[in-house]
C-alpha cells in the first residue's frame, strides 16, 4: 500500500485496523501489536471475502489516519487536585471552574478539555429550557483548535438544542484565514444538530473609537453587533504581551515597522502597562487598558462586556489558556492578572495546563 493512500482508505477499513489495534481486551506484547493487528485484519477480511491487505508498516499511519478524521476523541484527564490548589491560590469559591489538564503535549488536549466543558455547558443550558443556544467564537489558532474539537465532540451527543454559532472578530492576517472565527463555522456543517450562523466580516482594526462607532452602524456589520446579546457561551483564548506570535502582537509588529500608527500604539499600551489581551482587546495588571492607543480592534465584546456576561447566572465565557502553537511559550503572563483582578474577571471557566498551573503556583 502506498503511504499516499491513507487518506483515501474508505472509513471501513480505517474503523477496522483502529479498532483491533487498540482493543483493551487483548493482553499484546506491544512490541508485536502492529503485527498482530495486520494478521487479525487480514484474515477477517480474507473471511468477508473482502480482496485488500495490509503490512505491519500499514497500522500506524492508518491509526493516525484515523485520529485525523476524528474517529478517536480524547478526553483528557483533569488534575483535580492542582485545579484545587490554584483555585486556593487566588481565591475562586469553585475550583470546578478552573481545570488543569495533566498534559504538557502542546494546545491539543487543552482545546479538547475546553471542548468537552463546552458541550457540558451547552447541555446544561438545555437542560434550563433553552432550545436555541448561541455560542460566540474568538480569533485565532488556539481558538482554531478548541472549535474543531467542539464539532467533534459533538457528534453523537443526543437530546441538544439547536445551535447558533458568532463569529466574535475577523482574522488579522489575509495568508491565514483559516484562523478566522468565519472559518470555524464550517466544522459544524455535519455535526448532526441544526445550526445557524452569524458572520462578522470586518477589517480588523480601526483608528479610533469614532471611527469603531461608525463602523458598527454598516450592513452586515450592524445586524452581528445587535445579535450579540444573544450569546450564551464565550469561546476564545489570551495571549501575553510578550509572546510574538500572538495575533494582536504580531499584527502590532509588523505595522510598527512600516506605520507610524501602529508604532505609536506600542509605546502607548507599553506605558499603559500591557501585559496581554483576550479577544484582542489589551489589558493590564490593575485591570482593561481602556486608553485610546489609535488602533483598536473590531470585535463584538469589550472585556468589560465579557465581565458582564461572566456575572449573569445563565451565560459562559470560557477563557482557553494552552501554551502557543508556535513556540510553546506558556500564557502565564496574561493569565496570572486574569485570575486576581476583580477588574479581569471576564471568564466563569478557565482551561489550562500543567506547565502554566506549574508556573501559577510559584
Amino acid at each position: 500500500m502506498s503511504k499516499k493512500s491513507y487518506a483515501n482508505l474508505p472509513d471501513e477499513f480505517v474503523i477496522a485496523v483502529t479498532e483491533v489495534f487498540l482493543d483493551p481486551n487483548r493482553a499484546q506484547d506491544r512490541r508485536y501489536a502492529a503485527d498482530e493487528t495486520a494478521r487479525i485484519v487480514n484474515e477477517r477480511w480474507r473471511a468477508a471475502g473482502i480482496d485488500f491487505e495490509i503490512t505491519r508498516e500499514d497500522v500506524y499511519p492508518i491509526v493516525r489516519e484515523s485520529r485525523r478524521r476524528g474517529h478517536l476523541i480524547f478526553r483528557p484527564p483533569v488534575e483535580t487536585s492542582l485545579s484545587r490548589q490554584i483555585a486556593a491560590r487566588f481565591g475562586v469559591s469553585d475550583p470546578s471552574r478552573l481545570r488543569v489538564v495533566a498534559s504538557r503535549s502542546g494546545v491539543d488536549l487543552v482545546a479538547t478539555a475546553t471542548a468537552v466543558l463546552a458541550v457540558e455547558r451547552i447541555q446544561e443550558l438545555h437542560r434550563r429550557g433553552r432550545e436555541k443556544v448561541h455560542v460566540g467564537l474568538g480569533a485565532g489558532w488556539t481558538t482554531m483548535h478548541v472549535a474543531r474539537q467542539l464539532a467533534l465532540q459533538l457528534v453523537g451527543v443526543s437530546d441538544l438544542p439547536r445551535l447558533c454559532f458568532h463569529a466574535l472578530s475577523s482574522s488579522f492576517y489575509i495568508d491565514q484565514p483559516q484562523v478566522a472565527p468565519v472559518a470555524f463555522f464550517g466544522f459544524f456543517d455535519k455535526i448532526g444538530v441544526e445550526t445557524e450562523y452569524v458572520g462578522l466580516s470586518s477589517t480588523p482594526m480601526v483608528r479610533s473609537e469614532a471611527e469603531y462607532a461608525e463602523l458598527k452602524k454598516l450592513a452586515g456589520l450592524r445586524e452581528a453587533f445587535a445579535a450579540a446579546g444573544d450569546i450564551d457561551i464565550v469561546l476564545t483564548s489570551l495571549a501575553p504581551a510578550s509572546d510574538p506570535h500572538g495575533s494582536l502582537n504580531r499584527f502590532l509588529d509588523d505595522g510598527a515597522r512600516s506605520s507610524h500608527a501602529s508604532s505609536l500604539a506600542v509605546r502607548k499600551l507599553k506605558r499603559a502597562g500591557w501585559i496581554g489581551d483576550l479577544l484582542y482587546r489589551p489589558f493590564g495588571r490593575n485591570g482593561p487598558i481602556t486608553n485610546d492607543v489609535g488602533l483598536r480592534a473590531v470585535t463584538l465584546f469589550e472585556l468589560e462586556d465579557l465581565a458582564t456576561l461572566a456575572s449573569a447566572d445563565d451565560k459562559f465565557v470560557i477563557v482557553t489558556s494552552g501554551p502557543c502553537g508556535h513556540c510553546g511559550q506558556t500564557r502565564s503572563a496574561a493569565l496570572r492578572p486574569v485570575l486576581e483582578q476583580e477588574r479581569l474577571k471576564v471568564w466563569t471557566d478557565v482551561v489550562t495546563d500543567l506547565p502554566t498551573a506549574s508556573e501559577l503556583m510559584h
